[in-house]
Formats: structure tokens, C-alpha cells, sequence
């Protein structure tokens, strides 16, 4: 499955894409989309979690059930990832806050992100939300269901992360 930064398309893998790391998500970039595939630059040695993909084959270049994460800022490639929450519910509090059943951050989530993570820089968590029904902009005090949440990495100390991520300053993880 792909799931791309604020935008949704039908995969193989997964329903649709959208990304919204427990937050609204910006607009594009403007940035054309290329006319052949695209190859991703990652080192050999980073596989699963973090694991470079490309957004035009959604998922399908990641290892099963892994799809590809996108973020905003790059239009092509993402890290593969695998969910953590599917099927879940979500609602919103009057300050834009989410609940999540069952929670992103309990043990059986958690240990599906470390199983899924091989490096020993970042460290990965359960805390993208990328789908939810209906798929709208989320409203205050409105109750979602089937929620899928997927793994993500958090940057590490002094901002590092592994391989040739990056490590986004607003939201402290691990990016394309």
C-alpha cells in the first residue's frame, strides 16, 4: 500500500493514502510528477521500517504487509512501514487532540514497529495516522473508525536518523 502525504490513492496493499502525523497536513509543493519511475536512494543495509520506496508503485517495492509512507517536501519517494493500528476509532477533543482505540502506544503496536526496525539510530513508533472513514478533514468531537496507524521514526539525539533520512525539525522524525 502507499500512503502519500495528503493525498489519496487507491493500492494493492492498503485502501488509500493520507498522512497526518497527529496532525492537519499543508498543501503541495508545486513539484511535477516525473515521467519514469523513479529509483530510491537508500543504503543497501537499512531494510523494513525506513526502507526506501517509491510512491508510484505503493507499497509494492516494500516488503509484505509494509507499504510506502510518503512525507510532504518529496513527491516520490517514502520509507516502507508497516501499520500498527487497523481498524481502530479515533475521535477529536475541542483542542484538536485524538484518541485512539486501541492505543497507538501500547505494547503490541509498539513491538510491531521495533520488529519491523533493524538500525540502531532512531527509534520507531506508532504514531502516523494515515487512514480513517469518513476521510475528511477531521471535525472536533466527531468519532472515526477504521483507523490505521503505521509506524514512523523518531529522530534520535542531535537530530539523527539512519541511513539517508533526515530528521524533520517540526515533528522530530525520520524522513525521505
Amino acid at each position: 500500500m502507499g500512503y502519500g502525504r495528503c493525498q489519496m490513492q487507491p493500492s494493492p496493499r492498503f485502501a488509500c493514502f493520507f498522512v497526518a502525523v497527529l496532525a492537519a497536513c499543508g498543501g503541495g509543493n508545486g513539484t511535477p510528477t516525473p515521467d519514469a519511475a523513479v529509483t530510491p536512494d537508500a543504503p543497501a543495509s537499512l531494510t523494513g521500517l525506513g526502507q526506501a520506496c517509491s510512491l508510484a508503485q505503493q507499497g509494492n517495492d516494500c516488503p509484505a504487509p509494509l507499504g510506502c509512507l510518503g512525507f510532504e517536501g518529496n513527491p516520490t519517494t517514502g520509507i516502507c512501514t508497516p501499520p500498527c493500528v487497523e481498524g481502530g476509532t479515533m475521535t477529536t477533543d475541542a483542542q484538536g487532540n485524538l484518541a485512539i482505540t486501541p492505543d497507538p502506544l501500547a505494547s503490541g503496536p509498539t513491538t510491531t514497529c521495533t520488529a519491523a526496525f533493524s538500525e540502531t539510530v532512531g527509534v520507531p513508533a506508532c504514531i502516523s495516522v494515515v487512514l480513517w472513514s469518513p476521510m475528511e478533514d477531521l471535525v472536533v468531537g466527531k468519532t472515526y473508525t477504521d483507523v490505521t496507524v503505521v509506524c514512523a521514526i523518531v529522530c534520535s539525539a542531535n537530530n539523527t536518523c539512519p541511513g539517508s533520512l533526515h530528521c524533520n525539525a517540526v515533528n522530530h522524525q525520520c524522513e525521505t
